[in-house]
């Protein structure tokens, strides 16, 4: 396991809010470095039964979050085409500048389906994470109305798949919801983290003595300017996550919780969140699951 993978990064989810300084005319960008490889091909790519959440040429479909001004205080004004469609190399691209903290979420909810995103880093890079790596995510079973995902991520609770360079794969969880994870426990500069490891005994989320993440269980990314393709298959409170084909977490039991009173999260919103890093979307698509996939069962518990 490379140590980079284990760096906790610094990082930055209420009701929709400031819709229109959000969608704009798109704002020229630097030059993107062109990809090494283009985007590879799934051999499942052309079933019928994929339903395009992105259309290639408009926002149809979604809608901007901001964290609505604290109680008293007037909402601050808002970069413009923080989400835009733009063109590259012959392409339609869904692009977030990340120049303001919040996301794009989907307007319908969805449960028990493969989720297959195409996306690659862009150039640009704002405060407060100018200096950081580059980070994004796609938050599952997100709950618009709901509480904010935690301090300094101001998107929609849920599940988070992680798409910050060197943690691809991740899993972060979102106030108010709890999950179960087959995870060791380990120690990594003086602070206690859960890492993912099939077979080993469910770690429920949030723990007290450690951060709500989960470290994937090896690093699939690509290098910057390639297309990757993260993929989570989702069948009830049951998620598995996947990097360019590659298993790197799985997680059961989602729900959320008041108290002690527990209900269990087996759909919700998609999220794209905007978190500081210039990120493309290709494709984004979604297709039902009739049955529970093998990768969202849980293998038995390791002997000890």
């Amino acid at each position: 396991m490379k140590r980079r993978t284990l760096l906790a990064a610094a990082s930055a989810v209420g009701p929709l809010a400031w819709l229109g300084n959000a969608w704009g005319a798109r704002k020229k960008s630097k030059p993107h470095a062109k990809s090494r490889k283009p985007a590879e091909a799934n051999k499942d790519d052309d079933d019928p039964n994929w339903q395009p959440l992105f259309d290639g040429q408009s926002l149809e479909g979604w809608q901007p979050f901001f964290a609505p001004p604290a109680p008293g205080k007037p909402a601050p004004a808002l970069p413009q085409n923080v989400f835009t469609v733009i063109e590259d190399d012959g392409h339609k691209l869904l692009r977030i500048s990340g120049e303001a903290f919040g996301a794009l979420v989907s307007a319908k909810t969805y449960g028990n389906y493969q989720l297959r995103v195409q996306w690659r880093w862009g150039n640009d890079k704002w405060p407060p994470r100018a200096h950081l790596r580059r980070s994004s995510g796609v938050i599952l079973h997100a709950v618009p109305k709901g509480p904010l995902f935690g301090d300094g991520k101001p998107w929609p609770t849920g599940l988070e798949l992680e798409l910050q360079e060197g943690s691809c794969g991740d899993l972060w969880v979102g106030a108010g919801v709890r999950v179960d994870v087959p995870s060791r426990r380990e120690r990594f500069m003086g602070n206690p983290l859960l890492m993912y490891t099939a077979g080993y005994p469910l770690q429920t989320l949030p723990a007290a003595d450690a951060e709500p993440r989960v470290v994937k269980s090896n690093d699939y990314e690509k290098g910057f300017g390639e297309w990757n393709t993260s993929e989570a298959l989702v069948f009830g409170g049951n998620i598995a996550f996947m990097t360019n084909g590659k298993l790197t977490m799985q997680c059961a039991n989602a729900r959320t919780f008041t108290g002690d009173v527990e209900t269990p999260l087996n759909e919700g919103a998609i999220a794209l969140a905007s978190e500081g890093a210039e990120i493309h979307f290709k494709r984004i698509a979604l297709r039902p699951l009739a049955k529970r996939p093998d990768r969202c069962r849980l293998p038995e518990k390791r002997p000890s």
